[in-house]
């Protein structure tokens, strides 16, 4: 997994630190996984949740994909083993950080 460091000021904001590919990318907050969604271009993507006012992160983690099949395994495999809070309605426990990379 690739993680890049967000400054948590929507003004600050550059997409261009962000690849143009597909991938399951993860949105953290103070160390826990709070969404995991899946993208065409991580670029287009982050630029969304940066003017979103639903989802606050301040680390964004992501796993290339070769295909869009592949894509949808892994972000369905990673939603059902990490079930990050942002992603449905029930309070749920937060994954840590260290807890993905193991």
């Amino acid at each position: 997994m690739i993680t890049i460091d967000v400054d948590s000021h929507h003004d600050a904001f550059t997409s261009d630190r962000y690849p143009k590919q597909l991938c399951v990318y993860f949105l953290f907050y103070n160390g826990e996984i709070r969404y995991i969604g899946k993208t065409k271009n991580l670029q287009q993507r982050m630029m969304t949740h940066h003017t979103s006012i639903t989802k606050y992160f301040d680390r964004v983690g992501y796993v290339p994909c070769e295909t869009i099949n592949e894509l949808s395994i892994l972000e369905s495999k990673m939603i059902s083993k990490y079930n990050p809070p942002d992603n449905g309605d029930d309070p749920i426990p937060l994954k840590t950080i260290d807890e993905v990379f193991k």
